[in-house]
């Protein structure tokens, strides 16, 4: 019996990336060993609603996207048995990078193929949790001015 693996896919994050990840999971997953779905988010939030629907029902629910996204989908898996894939395509991908997931997409996929499960901790401030990083004061700030910006990626300056 084929595993099932729903990709969350959101089209606005990062630097673009992302648009063309379609394809390439419908040409490299495993047809054998996984069934794939994918869904693309609509609004802010919209993640983690798909990942509460979505928990306990597949094997692996995948993030397409960077830290936010990354953030939504893990925090409606917290407590289930649903793992957490991620492609990283957003601009800095830092729980990526420190979880050491492939940054090409290729290889990414190639992994969830093959996946190392593994727990991760997370934070709770109050009655919300994050995966990666959690802030108040001035990163808080700073981390909000960059989540309202048009552009990403390096060259972004925070000047509004």
């Amino acid at each position: 019996m084929r595993k099932k693996i729903l990709f969350i896919i959101n089209p606005v994050s990062g630097i673009g990336r992302q648009k063309s990840i379609e394809g390439l999971i419908l040409n490299d997953m495993d047809k054998q060993q996984w069934q794939t779905e994918i869904i693309f988010t609509t609004h802010k939030g919209h993640a983690y609603e798909l990942s509460i629907r979505a928990a306990g029902f597949y094997n692996i629910v995948v993030a397409v996207g960077g830290d936010g996204t990354v953030n939504e989908v893990g925090r409606g898996l917290i407590g289930s048995k649903t793992a957490l894939g991620i492609i990283p395509t957003g601009s800095g991908n830092g729980l990526a990078r420190h979880l050491e997931i492939p940054f090409k997409i290729n290889r990414a996929l190639k992994a969830l193929n093959n996946p190392i499960i593994k727990p991760i901790d997370v934070i709770k401030i109050n009655d919300y949790y994050s995966l990666n990083v959690a802030g108040i004061g001035f990163d808080a700030f700073i981390s909000h001015k960059f989540a309202t910006k048009k552009n990403r990626g390096p060259l972004a300056t925070c000047n509004s």
